[in-house]
């Protein structure tokens, strides 16, 4: 898609897809085609890359697990080094002539609302909806709203449930991330996956 040409213009960095129409690690290639090209930066979501003046460093702006950073690697041996951490994410990069790297910083937040009658109101807490494989979801009375909540960079989705009426919240099961979860159609049970070390997935059934 994208591609960032040395400052001797011997080599580029390319951003690409891979097979899945995700984003791929960036690849550094050869422009005279003597040299074999190789992967760089961090392993993950490459979206932006860019060189030093003198070529001695790249930078990325890479996703890794999920969140997306400033980072950068010795040209053309060293490992990658993370730039830049936190609750607040790095898109796009540009580096300037004296070698001053600039990026565009912002926190990504995703809310639930519930329009009722002639007022709109916002009913989740502060962080991170998710609504992938399973989205939120009324209990049968429709007096309590389930949700997928991520708070905070590296943190797993919680289970949360917030009282329509009041506007209470509260984690459901506190310290246990999930992958998804269905409640039961009498809204007394839920079952839930969650990720477990090696790389596999459980499936639990719990009251609530």
């Amino acid at each position: 898609h994208y591609s960032y040409p040395s400052p001797d213009h011997h080599w580029a960095l390319v951003v690409e897809m891979n097979g899945d129409g995700g984003w791929a690690q960036c690849r550094l290639v050869s422009l005279d085609g003597q040299q074999p090209e190789r992967l760089a930066g961090p392993d993950g979501e490459c979206t932006s890359a860019g060189w030093s003046p003198d070529g001695s460093w790249m930078y990325f702006t890479v996703a890794v697990e999920g969140h997306s950073h400033l980072w950068r690697q010795p040209f053309s041996e060293g490992a990658p080094e993370q730039l830049t951490s936190g609750p607040s994410e790095e898109q796009g990069l540009a580096v300037e002539p004296t070698g001053a790297v600039i990026t565009s910083v912002g926190v990504h937040e995703s809310a639930i609302w519930i329009h009722d009658g002639p007022s709109e109101r916002p009913l989740s807490s502060e962080g991170e909806v998710l609504d992938g494989a399973s989205p939120p979801a009324f209990s049968p009375d429709d007096r309590i709203l389930y949700y997928l909540l991520r708070r905070g960079e590296g943190s797993g989705a919680e289970l949360w449930r917030t009282a329509v009426d009041s506007g209470e919240s509260e984690a459901v099961f506190p310290g246990i991330p999930m992958i998804a979860y269905d409640l039961s159609p009498d809204g007394k049970q839920v079952v839930y996956a969650t990720a477990v070390p090696g790389g596999t997935t459980q499936l639990w059934v719990s009251l609530v």
